[in-house]
């Protein structure tokens, strides 16, 4: 496909095409990646399997299990304006289970390159109850 859009424009790549298509998918890629960070760090706190946090779906369930919601809400994420209700909502109540207000959950989803990383790697602690996956001590002995 890039070779028929060069060979329009005479050989070489427009600079349309990076501004308009490149930089947007990395700055989309950028936001997936430390989403997925941080909902590492979250899962870990909650005693989840951390590395779920980095599986675009499965990490909806994992945190709909942690704010002990019906798994049914997944399907909620495939209707328009119903998946950003959907989002507040989760986010308010996982606030909640790490004992912070309401605003934190909203500012989780507005600016969530400044909430999600406060909660993930903060002093924050998980209220609820954890069900541990994993065993740190095994990865730690090398």
């Amino acid at each position: 496909m890039f070779n028929l859009i060069a060979s329009s424009f005479g050989g070489d790549i427009p600079v349309n095409l990076i501004i308009e298509f490149i930089f947007p998918l990395g700055i989309v890629f950028l936001f997936y990646v430390v989403r997925g960070i941080c909902l590492w760090g979250i899962f870990k706190k909650a005693g989840k399997m951390p590395w779920i946090g980095l599986i675009p779906i499965l990490n909806f369930i994992i945190l709909l299990d942690i704010t002990e919601k019906p798994k049914g809400w997944i399907i909620g994420l495939f209707f328009p304006l119903l998946n950003y209700v959907l989002y507040f909502y989760i986010y308010i109540e996982l606030a909640k289970k790490f004992d912070k207000n309401a605003w934190f959950g909203v500012g989780m989803v507005l600016l969530p390159f400044i909430f999600l990383p406060v909660l993930a790697f903060g002093d924050a602690q998980f209220q609820g109850q954890k069900e541990i996956f994993y065993d740190d001590d095994v990865l730690d002995r090398g």
